[in-house]
């Protein structure tokens, strides 16, 4: 059985001599999980990925030539095409012993849609760019900045004048920067959409797509910010944050969502997407599979990607109220499945996972050996009776999962970007080569403010749901009497209204609704490796909310009496895939 603790180690283990894997995404705490074998029968290995050595020098192992039909993948130069350099170091010349010539395929973005093409043998999912790159991006784009014709009035042989060598320096490095961004990170459909909003501006929009709550903050937490920029408060604190928000932390998932942790085995971080990117990033190795239900949070499969996996989207429907079926997980789970992200209540769908359904989800990760990363950010934005359950408080499951909440939807503390995750000791250990380097620590003074709002009263919270349900009552009654349907939402802020009867996508009818009505809407496709549907909020104060829905009325109406059109039509943004 494959326990969180095996997965790290804590830093300074590595021999001389030792290979020691390099992939952007890893550090020398996290080492690559045990190979498995299937749940019955002998053991198997899974496929090691290239390593190469640090001691002394690197090498880049060699890409074979891709057998697939039609592939544009060349074979590497072989080992002999590589030059001997040297360069000093103080007083000692150092020798460099010959490297083969870089190969500079680019990394394809790792991604498994179902009916998807097969992957090149030529790039195993566990070499990166930088194994391919021995010397470094940088020492890259200085040796090419020096070959012939790299610059205008730049020969070889003739060392480039003052001025010359930053204008060279520059651009070289930009470019080749720019290229290996755009192998290294998926694109964001968010950006797009939010340059869109910003393009047609005015103050007369009315947002139905964002999850910031609007309700304000409550006045205890604000006053325990105001404290804390008090001359000794805003320094730096312990990397896992503040022991006594650590401590309350650890107290509030006792009581209410029954699993018992040590403030030592929490880590609070600049906001719940940091959590979850830290537990990705500790989690996966390189073409390791994970599971998620689709519709699904739209950073998330940009996370898996830098993290190095392969996000595997479990799709769920609307007429079964998007919950993620454990029978349609597990006709999803193969050799290289490793991470099974649950959430709930859901974003975008709303979906609560009831008890039956979580017990399924922790049988199949118990029979088939995955780990889990529960994110529980609406744990507490519930309705009609819903209730939340845990993966984490069930039989065996505590050592196998990451527990990611926040403080932004039940406190309205959105801004202040405060998160944690909460695990078993061994893996908390092993995090800190991963989440130190990222920010040292979240912001102190969000770290006070979020103590006072989880010990500080709650009496704001039953008044806080029961406006949100009311305009939660209010945005279904608008659908209704438009004729759209959705699945009922019972937690978070969000419904996914189905507008492919309209017969246009996602992504015109957001465009078209932003431009005729000044609604702001999300697409659906952003979210979802499906189109059809459209995000709602309803995030606004009830008048604003209610005059949104009346120009969405107004604008449906009109599609309705347009020429027919094939659904889905009019697509120019695609999903982040």
């Amino acid at each position: 059985m494959r326990m969180l603790h095996r997965l790290l180690q804590p830093p300074g283990r590595r021999a001389c001599g030792e290979p020691w894997r390099v992939h952007p995404a890893k550090f020398a705490g996290v080492r690559r999980a045990p190979s498995r074998g299937a749940p019955s029968g002998p053991p198997r290995s899974l496929p090691r990925a290239p390593s190469i050595s640090f001691c002394p020098l690197p090498r880049a192992p060699s890409i074979p030539p891709c057998s697939l039909r039609g592939c544009a993948v060349p074979p590497c130069p072989p080992a002999g095409a590589g030059v001997r350099t040297a360069y000093w170091v103080g007083r000692w010349h150092v020798r460099r012993p010959a490297r083969p010539a870089p190969c500079r395929v680019p990394r394809p973005f790792r991604s498994a849609p179902s009916g998807g093409a097969p992957s090149c043998p030529a790039l195993p999912p566990a070499q990166s760019t930088a194994s391919r790159w021995p010397s470094g991006t940088a020492s890259m784009a200085r040796r090419s900045l020096f070959s012939p014709g790299a610059v205008d009035g730049v020969r070889e042989g003739r060392r480039p004048a003052h001025g010359e060598l930053l204008r060279m320096t520059t651009s070289g490095v930009s470019s080749v920067l720019a290229a290996r961004l755009a192998t290294r990170a998926a694109p964001d459909p968010l950006w797009r959409h939010t340059e869109l909003i910003l393009t047609v501006g005015g103050g007369d929009l009315i947002q139905l797509s964002i999850g910031d709550p609007d309700l304000p903050t409550p006045a205890h937490i604000l006053e325990a910010a105001r404290v804390a920029l008090q001359p000794g408060l805003v320094r730096y604190t312990h990397w896992q944050g503040l022991p006594e928000l650590r401590a309350a932390i650890a107290d509030a998932l006792a009581r209410d969502v029954g699993v018992r942790y040590a403030a030592d085995e929490v880590v609070v971080t600049a906001g719940a997407e940091q959590a979850l990117f830290v537990a990705l990033l500790a989690l996966v190795d390189p073409g390791d599979e994970v599971l998620f239900a689709d519709p699904y949070f739209h950073a998330l499969p940009r996370l898996v990607h830098i993290a190095g996996g392969v996000w595997k989207p479990v799709p769920t429907h609307e007429a079964e109220g998007f919950l993620l079926r454990p029978e349609a997980v597990e006709r999803h789970v193969g050799p290289r499945t490793k991470v099974l992200v649950v959430v709930s209540p859901a974003n975008p769908t709303g979906a609560v996972l009831p008890r039956d359904v979580v017990d399924g989800l922790a049988d199949v990760a118990r029979r088939h050996d995955l780990l889990v990363i529960t994110d529980e950010v609406y744990a507490r934005i519930l309705y009609d009776g819903a209730r939340h359950y845990s993966i984490a408080a069930l039989p065996e499951m505590r050592s196998r999962t990451v527990l990611v909440g926040g403080f932004s939807k039940t406190y309205s503390m959105t801004g202040f970007r405060l998160g944690y995750l909460a695990a078993p000791a061994d893996v908390i250990a092993g995090l800190h080569s991963l989440k130190e380097p990222m920010d040292i620590c979240a912001s102190a003074v969000a770290q006070r403010a979020g103590l006072a709002a989880l010990t500080g009263p709650h009496d704001f919270l039953p008044a806080y749901l029961a406006t949100y349900d009311t305009r939660r009552r209010v945005l279904m009654a608008g659908l209704d009497g438009m004729g759209i349907s959705y699945a009922r939402p019972a937690g978070g802020f969000f419904l996914l209204a189905n507008i492919a009867p309209l017969g246009l996508g996602s992504v015109a009818f957001a465009q078209r609704v932003l431009a005729e009505a000044r609604v702001v809407v999300f697409p659906g496709v952003m979210a979802s490796t499906r189109d059809g549907y459209v995000r709602l909020s309803w995030l606004q104060p009830e008048d604003r909310l209610r005059e949104g829905l009346a120009r969405l009325g107004a604008f449906v109406e009109r599609l309705r009496h347009e020429p027919a059109r094939e659904p889905g039509a009019s697509q120019p943004m695609p999903p982040a895939q």
